[in-house]
């Protein structure tokens, strides 16, 4: 798990996902929400409780690859993270995912390297409203690094398709 201190910093920041050092930033845990402590503002008159917290945020992890080892895998995986996230290794995009409430997971083998890596998060939750009063905003679960062989089994097992077409005579 990549735990410990992380930095997180309110607004598009893109300059997070490199070297630079977010201004602003300030240090929390994961799991974090950065949008559940900005001040709630009714949707409509009368609402029964719809709150606009919309907004972008960066999240920022250093970590330590003792060695990089070219017979291993690595991936990242986040338990969840709200809502629409990019995520960078060394200034390089490793993936995107759009849907907050799953877990999801990028091969990054090619963009670490031995010594000081740079995780770099942007969490979007700017776009149109949630169908809950309050999704959140940030990453709200568990972020791992992951290293396996090169020859492993998928995170989310093997499909198996049959090449029969409902003729059993072969």
């Amino acid at each position: 798990r990549l735990t410990g201190a992380w930095t997180v910093s309110a607004g598009d920041n893109p300059a997070v996902k490199g070297d630079a050092t977010p201004e602003g930033g300030r240090t929390v845990t994961i799991p974090h929400d950065w949008q559940i402590e900005k001040p709630a503002q009714a949707r409509f008159e009368g609402s029964q409780g719809f709150f606009e917290r919309n907004g972008v945020g960066w999240y920022r992890k250093e970590f330590e690859l003792a060695e990089v080892n070219p017979e291993k895998s690595y991936q990242i995986h986040f338990d969840r993270a709200f809502d629409r996230t990019e995520v960078y290794v060394n200034g390089q995009e490793a993936g995107r995912y759009m849907y907050g409430y799953m877990s999801f997971h990028f091969d990054i083998t090619k963009l670490v390297r031995q010594g000081k890596n740079v995780l770099a998060v942007r969490v979007d939750n700017s776009k149109g409203w949630s169908s809950r009063w309050y999704s959140g905003a940030g990453i709200t679960g568990d972020v791992k690094l992951i290293e396996t062989g090169k020859a492993r089994i998928a995170e989310y097992g093997i499909d198996i398709v049959s090449t029969l077409n409902g003729d059993m005579s072969e």
